[in-house]
C-alpha cells in the first residue's frame, strides 16, 4: 500500500521504502515534488495572511488592527507572519499592492473586451476603474488608509503598477488624433491622480461623485481632442 513500508526487501537490503520508492532510488519527479511541498505550503500561508489582513484592514483600518487580529483568525502564530512580512506596515503594503494589481487586471480585461477605437478604450478603462474602486476593500485600504500609512510609497507603487497601462492608453489616444502629442507620462500621471480623487469622493457621495467626476474627465479629453484637431499654425 502506498505510504507504508514495503515488506520483504527491507529485511535483506537494509534500504527503507518511502511512499513506494526505496531510499537512494528517489526519482527526479519525486525529488522535485518534495522540494515543491514546502514552497507550496509557504505560498498558501502567505496567501492566507493576505486574505485575512485584507478583510481586517478593510473593516478596522490600519491603526485599529493588531497582528493578533490577523494571525488569530488565520490560525497562525506571529512567528509565521514575521516569516513572510517584517512588520504590520509591510503586510499592509502587500495588501495594497495586491489590490492595485487586481484592479489593473480588471482594467486590462475591460480593454480586451472593448471596441478597438481609442474613445471606447478610454471609456472602458474608466468604467472598470470606478467599478473596482467602489469596492469596500479598495476604498478603505488603497484610497483612505494607504496615503497615511505608506505616504510617498503609494505614488511609487501606483506608478510601478498602473503607469505603463495608462501610458499605453495615452499613446493610443495620441496616435488616433484624440489627444495632442503631449508628454505621455505626464498625461498618464494626471489621469491617475484625477481618477483617484474621483474614486475617493465616491466614498462619501456615491454615484453622484462618479457621474460628476466622469463628466469632468470627459470634458477634459474633449478639450484635448479639439486641440489635437486644430490646424497647425
Amino acid at each position: 500500500m502506498p505510504g507504508h513500508p514495503a515488506q520483504g526487501p527491507s529485511h535483506t537490503s537494509g534500504m527503507r521504502y518511502v511512499a513506494g520508492v526505496r531510499q537512494g532510488e528517489v526519482t527526479q519527479g519525486a525529488s522535485e515534488g518534495a522540494l515543491d511541498a514546502p514552497r507550496d505550503a509557504a505560498e498558501a500561508t502567505r496567501a492566507l495572511l493576505l486574505e485575512v489582513a485584507r478583510r481586517t484592514f478593510s473593516r478596522k483600518g490600519y491603526a485599529g488592527t493588531s497582528l493578533q487580529d490577523i494571525v488569530g483568525p488565520a490560525g497562525l502564530t506571529k512567528g509565521a507572519l514575521y516569516h513572510h512580512f517584517k512588520s504590520k506596515a509591510d503586510l499592509f503594503e502587500a495588501v495594497y499592492v495586491e489590490l492595485e494589481e487586481e484592479l489593473t487586471v480588471r482594467v486590462r480585461a475591460a480593454l480586451a473586451a472593448s471596441a478597438d477605437d481609442a474613445q471606447s478604450q478610454l471609456a472602458a478603462a474608466l468604467d472598470a476603474f470606478f467599478e473596482a474602486s467602489a469596492e469596500p476593500a479598495y476604498l478603505r485600504v488603497v484610497l483612505e488608509e494607504a496615503p497615511v500609512v505608506l505616504r510617498q510609497r503609494t505614488r511609487a507603487i501606483d506608478r510601478a503598477i498602473g503607469l505603463e497601462l495608462v501610458s499605453a492608453l495615452m499613446e493610443q489616444l495620441i496616435a488616433a488624433g484624440e489627444v495632442p502629442p503631449l508628454p505621455v507620462e505626464a498625461l498618464a500621471g494626471i489621469l491617475l491622480a484625477a481618477t483617484g480623487d474621483v474614486a475617493l469622493e465616491m466614498a462619501s457621495r456615491g454615484e453622484s461623485a462618479r457621474r460628476d467626476g466622469r463628466a469632468v474627465i470627459d470634458a477634459l479629453f474633449a478639450g484635448l481632442r479639439l486641440l489635437a484637431r486644430e490646424p497647425a499654425p
